[in-house]
C-alpha cells in the first residue's frame, strides 16, 4: 500500500477521498493524523467530519491497516452520546481512512495542560461531569454485541486523558479504539504480549499479561480521576520502566494516596470512590463503568452540560477560534454551488449487502420555480377543473339514480314529451350542465311502486316494470334539447337513447 505521501486528487484545496474531501490536519497521535474532511454529495449537500489517517510508516505494514479496519468495524457498532460516532471506512488510492463525526471542542489532556499552565486545579464539579460522561461511553462499549447477540467483550484498555474529548456542547466523548480488545476482532493489536496502552494508566493485570475485563478500563479511569483531583501525575517516573514497577508494587500493599492529599475540597466520600476504582484485586473495584459513573453522579456537585461547554469555550477559546476560521473557510470552499460528483462506478456502502448496487454520477438537477403569473394561471386551471369534474360526477350520479327533480313546466315543454300514460307519474326531465352533457349516455329507467302491505300484515316493497309507452312520433334531435324559462338545456328523452 501507499503511504500518506501518497498523492491523491485536488478538489477544491482538499484531496478527493471518493465522496469525502481531505484537508488539513487536526492533530496527530501515534498512529494516524485526523484531518479536517468534507462529505460531499449531489445539489450542493455537504457536512463536516473528521478523517482518521495512517502515519506512512504504519500504512505500509498490513498488520497494523488490520488493526486499523477493526477498530473501525468495532467503534461502528457502538451507538451511545458519550463515544465519538465512527460514520464510514474508505479505502481509495491505496490508502485506507476512518470517517468519524466532527466534534467541536478540546481533548481533556491539552484542558487539563492549560489549567496547570496557571499552576491551577480544574474544579471538582467539571472533572467529575467529564468522568460521569467517559464512564457512560465506556459503558456502552463494554455492552456491545455482535449480529447474533453475543457480546463481544470490548476492553477499551487506553482510557486516558488524550481519548476524552469535551465538547463545546457540554458532553465529554471517549475516542481511539485502536488498541481494543474484542472476542470478535480479527486482528491483534500488534505482537503477541506486546503492551496496549499508556503504561501510566494500565491496570496491573493488564502490565503483567493477565486477564483484561471492563475493569480495568475501570481502573484507567480512577487514573484519570485521580489527576484531574489533584494535578498531579499519579504513576511518575523517568521511563516505562519504573512507572510500571510502581504499578506492580500496588500488588502487595497499598501505594496511591487519597487524592484529598493534595487537595483538601476532595471529600472523603469521594476519597474512597477513587480509591475503590485503584484497588486491587480486580474484583474489589465497581463491577461496571456504569456504576462508578453513577457513583460520581450521586456525590452531587455535578455541573449541568450547558456550563461545563461554556468552560471549555473559555479554557480553550484561542484554539477552538483559529480552528472555527479553518473550517469556515473550508465550508466556504465547499458551499453552495460547488458539488463533487460521486465517481462512475463507485458503490454505496450505506446499503444492505443484498441491496448493494453500483451508481453513475449523475449532474445536480435545479428545477426552475415558476414565475408569479404562470403559477396563478395554473391554480385557477386546476380550480375551474376540479368544478367540471365535481359537476360531471354529480350528474352522472343523479341521472343513474333518477332523483335530480324536473324545472317547473312551462309552455316549452309542452308537445315534445309525451306522457306515457294517465295514471303514471311525470316522466322525469333530466337538467345539467352544458359541459357534462356530451358525456353522459341515459340510463334504463326503472319504477319502483310505492310499498304496500300485504293481506299477510308484513310489509313488502314491490317492483314492477313501467307499461311500455305506446309509440311516439319522430322528434327533431338536431339539436337534442330545448332552453327552458330558466336558461336551462332541456334534453328531449328520445334524443337520449
Amino acid at each position: 500500500m501507499r503511504g500518506v505521501g501518497t498523492t491523491l486528487p485536488e478538489q477544491a484545496g482538499g484531496h478527493q477521498l471518493g465522496r469525502y474531501v481531505l484537508f488539513d490536519a487536526i492533530a496527530r497521535g501515534g498512529m494516524a493524523t485526523v484531518h479536517f474532511g468534507r462529505l460531499s454529495g449531489p445539489v450542493g449537500f455537504s457536512r463536516t467530519v473528521a478523517i482518521k489517517r495512517l502515519h506512512a510508516n504504519f500504512a505500509t505494514d498490513p498488520e497494523f491497516v488490520a488493526m486499523f479496519l477493526d477498530e473501525a468495524r468495532l467503534a461502528g457498532r457502538i451507538r451511545h452520546p458519550n463515544v465519538v460516532p465512527t460514520l464510514d471506512v474508505v479505502a481509495t488510492g491505496g490508502e485506507v481512512f476512518i470517517v468519524l463525526e466532527y466534534v467541536q471542542g478540546e481533548s481533556l489532556a491539552k484542558l487539563w495542560r492549560a489549567h496547570n499552565a496557571k499552576n491551577e486545579i480544574i474544579p471538582i464539579p467539571y472533572s467529575l461531569a467529564i468522568m460521569a460522561n467517559a464512564l457512560q461511553g465506556l459503558h456502552a462499549a463494554h455492552e456491545v454485541r455482535d449480529e447474533q447477540g453475543d457480546p463481544l467483550g470490548i476492553v477499551h484498555r487506553d482510557v486516558s486523558p488524550q481519548n476524552v474529548m469535551v465538547g463545546t456542547d457540554g458532553i465529554a466523548r471517549v475516542l481511539d479504539f485502536g488498541v481494543a480488545k474484542a472476542a470478535g476482532r480479527l486482528q491483534e493489536t500488534g505482537d503477541s504480549g506486546a503492551l496496549k496502552g499508556k503504561i501510566a494508566y494500565m491496570a496491573p493485570e493488564q502490565i503483567t499479561g493477565g486477564t483484561v475485563t471492563r475493569q480495568t478500563d475501570v481502573y484507567a479511569a480512577a487514573v484519570v480521576l485521580w489527576e484531574l483531583f489533584t494535578g498531579r501525575r499519579l504513576i511518575e517516573g523517568e521511563n516505562d520502566a519504573q512507572r510500571a514497577a510502581k504499578i506492580l508494587a500496588s500488588l502487595n500493599a497499598p501505594v496511591f494516596v487519597p487524592p484529598s492529599t493534595y487537595n483538601p475540597n476532595v471529600t472523603p466520600a469521594l476519597d474512597e470512590l477513587v480509591l475503590k476504582g485503584l484497588a486491587w484485586p480486580p474484583t474489589s473495584r465497581f463491577a461496571t463503568a456504569r456504576e462508578m459513573a453513577g457513583a460520581l453522579e450521586r456525590s452531587g456537585g455535578l455541573i449541568a452540560p450547558t456550563e461545563l461547554g461554556d468552560w471549555v469555550t473559555r479554557l480553550a477559546g484561542p484554539a477552538l477560534e483559529e480552528r472555527a476560521g479553518r473550517l469556515h473557510a473550508i465550508e466556504a470552499s465547499t458551499g453552495r454551488g460547488k458539488t463533487f460528483p460521486m465517481p462512475q462506478g463507485q458503490q454505496l456502502d450505506v446499503l444492505p449487502p443484498d441491496t448493494e448496487q453500483t451508481v453513475a454520477a449523475a449532474p445536480p438537477v435545479f428545477v426552475e420555480p415558476a414565475p408569479p403569473g404562470r403559477r396563478r394561471s395554473r391554480a385557477v386551471g386546476l380550480i375551474i377543473g376540479a368544478i367540471a369534474l365535481v359537476a360531471l360526477g354529480t350528474a352522472t350520479v343523479a341521472l343513474v339514480a333518477g332523483t335530480w327533480r324536473a324545472p317547473a313546466r312551462t309552455a316549452a315543454h309542452e308537445g315534445m314529451i309525451a306522457d306515457p300514460a294517465p295514471q303514471a307519474p311525470p316522466p322525469t326531465i333530466i337538467a345539467m350542465p352544458a359541459a357534462a352533457a356530451s358525456s353522459v349516455a341515459a340510463a334504463p329507467e326503472v319504477v319502483i311502486k310505492p310499498m304496500t302491505k300485504p293481506a299477510g300484515g308484513s310489509k313488502t316493497a314491490t317492483t314492477a316494470a313501467r307499461p311500455v309507452p305506446p309509440p311516439k312520433p319522430a322528434v327533431d334531435c338536431d339539436p337534442p334539447y330545448v332552453i327552458d324559462a330558466e336558461n336551462h338545456k332541456v334534453y328531449k328523452r328520445e334524443c337520449l337513447k
